[in-house]
């Protein structure tokens, strides 16, 4: 019986010294695989197509790009001749304008445009007009929103003052509001949030002709708030925001918002923001 046991016992030590032992070492992570899909290629370039000229492209064109990304397996070179020829087209800046409309003035024509500056300026023509300065305010707004298409397409100016003189005008206000309502939309619209209850009383008296402060500056009317508003770092902060909103679906954590404010608040230039954005790793993989 003995026997038996102490030869069952040598037939067991000699299976498991017969099994492989596995090594585990340590920090061993295995890369992560470098190619891109033909699938996120294909996503990559419905989405700047969409994003820069508000189109998706062609079955030729999306054909031809997916083969030109494809073949460096959608280098950064690459995205950004690609980037560039869509920046480029006419459609880009014609795109932008449109999206701020929608956004902003609920999509109002240039009929609708001219309708308002001819109602202003028979007010100005009325016998019984008691403040003129106001409407003549008003219709130089209003002027400039006329223009503002054409001067942003010709590159007289950029995105922000587009934004800024559509939210100047009158029709702003025919479409957002008066009074609290007012500010409130511009908060909203531009930083994502209300005003505190102390930006909305001292925009309201600022509104109002009164001097009073916003953002650490001092104003005493409608342009002051306006020119103190769209100068602020706020406002960048917000364009910042927009975008990885709108193309990351998240918000910028704390240095992403530095950093791209920082370089936002140098140029003022919405395509450079843009393409810093459409050439990162995240917006082409879409994790």
């Amino acid at each position: 019986m003995k026997g038996i046991l102490y030869l069952l016992l040598i037939v067991a030590l000699s299976c498991s010294s017969c099994e492989k032992e596995s090594e585990i070492i340590s920090g061993n992570v295995a890369p992560s695989d470098p190619t891109v899909s033909s699938v996120q290629i294909r996503q990559y370039v419905q989405k700047v197509y969409l994003a820069i000229i508000g189109t998706v492209p062609s079955d030729t064109d999306m054909v031809n790009e997916i083969n030109f990304l494809a073949r460096n397996n959608c280098s950064v070179n690459d995205r950004s001749n690609l980037l560039d020829r869509l920046f480029a087209n006419p459609l880009y800046k014609t795109s932008q304008y449109v999206s701020k409309n929608d956004l902003l003035l609920e999509a109002i024509t240039s009929s609708e445009i001219n309708d308002i500056i001819d109602d202003i300026q028979d007010d100005l023509n009325s016998t019984s007009t008691i403040d003129t300065a106001i409407l003549n305010r008003q219709l130089f707004a209003m002027q400039q929103l006329q223009t503002a298409k054409l001067d942003y397409i010709n590159g007289t100016i950029n995105l922000a003052e587009v934004q800024r003189r559509m939210t100047a005008s009158v029709a702003f206000t025919y479409a957002n509001g008066y009074g609290d309502a007012w500010i409130e939309a511009v908060f909203g619209f531009f930083l994502f949030r209300l005003p505190t209850l102390d930006e909305l009383d001292q925009s309201g008296t600022m509104l109002e002709g009164f001097p009073a402060y916003l953002f650490l500056q001092t104003g005493a009317s409608k342009e002051d708030f306006i020119q103190i508003f769209f100068s602020s770092r706020p406002f960048k902060e917000g364009q910042v925001r927009a975008l990885f909103r709108e193309h990351l679906y998240r918000e910028p954590n704390t240095s992403e918002l530095m950093n791209y404010t920082n370089s936002f608040s140098n140029t003022m230039d919405h395509k450079l923001l843009m393409r810093q954005i459409f050439l990162t790793n995240e917006f082409l993989r879409g994790e």
